[in-house]
């Protein structure tokens, strides 16, 4: 009796995992892995470098996208912005450079063009604290984690002590 009820309590057990065990999402179809193409598109539509308009500082360029997609940069100008995403700001007009992301997985490959407009450095002393104004932030949203607050000296653009 005893073999017959841990038989039955297998086969109830096997069952339960097989039906846990299926890939089908909330709406009853199944998921399907996804293309080269596909993911290589996806990567391209999620793909954001932040705004490209008014760029005073380096520009954070990641190498992978979502789906593990592989991104290479291209810049128009490299002595103006770097393929890394490092910014030499000119000092009589501003910039506008083509940057390129080039995403590839496997065999496929797409382009992105991103146009960055690199601001030129201000000439007079007001035009700079302005821009010192205009720019300054204590702490990037979401990221004290302390009831202490360690307030800076020196603003980082133009090296503007702060009093």
């Amino acid at each position: 009796m005893r073999n017959k009820l841990i038989f039955i309590l297998l086969i109830l057990f096997s069952l339960v995992f097989i039906a846990c065990d299926n890939n089908d999402d909330p709406n009853g179809e199944e998921q399907k892995e996804l293309t080269a193409f596909e993911k290589v598109q996806e990567a391209k539509a999620k793909l954001e470098i932040g705004d490209v308009n008014n760029v005073i500082a380096n520009i954070a360029l990641p190498k992978l996208g979502e789906h593990e997609v592989e991104i290479v940069w291209e810049s128009s100008n490299p002595q103006v912005l770097s393929n890394k995403g490092v910014i030499n700001r000119p000092t009589d007009q501003d910039a506008v450079v083509n940057l390129v992301a080039k995403l590839s997985f496997g065999a496929t490959t797409d382009t992105k063009l991103f146009i960055v407009t690199i601001k030129a450095i201000p000439q007079d002393v007001m035009g700079k604290l302005n821009e010192a104004k205009e720019n300054f932030v204590l702490y990037p949203k979401e990221t004290v984690h302390s009831d202490t607050i360690v307030l800076p000296r020196v603003a980082d653009l133009h090296l503007i002590y702060l009093l």
